[in-house]
């Protein structure tokens, strides 16, 4: 699976990183106007998007996941559960009571698109083709 587009829908920037790839690092900007978000293309090294780390028990954690970092510093990150088949994300920067990721997004080869929520949170979705 691959992350293709992060939209952001705050008026903060990201540093958007991978724990399994360095070159994956880029900025997220900040939206336009609050009704207008910023939609961030993902090319990964490969200009195929950007692997989204498998990553089922604690101890995997550490290296194979992705973060988006806040202009103020503060962060969440995200991976995909291969045993769960389910995608998560984390305020706190660990594994344990993660909650799952909404929104339409299967377990396929498909690539994804990230939402970065005003709230807070974040949701995702399968881009058809």
């Amino acid at each position: 699976m691959k992350l293709f587009i992060v939209i952001n829908q705050t008026n903060h920037q990201f540093t958007f990183s991978n724990t399994e790839c360095k070159a994956d690092t880029q900025v997220i900007q900040a939206y336009a106007s609050t009704n207008l978000p910023s939609v961030n293309l993902t090319h990964g090294q490969h200009n195929e998007g950007c692997d989204i780390p498998e990553c089922s028990a604690k101890g995997y954690y550490d290296e194979h996941h992705m973060t988006f970092t806040r202009d103020d510093a503060s962060s969440f990150t995200f991976w995909h559960n291969d045993d769960t088949n389910e995608f998560y994300y984390s305020t706190g920067g660990g594994f344990d009571k993660a909650p799952v990721i909404p929104g339409d997004a299967t377990n396929s080869d498909s690539k994804k698109a990230i939402y970065i929520m005003n709230d807070g949170t974040l949701q995702i979705t399968d881009i058809h083709k």
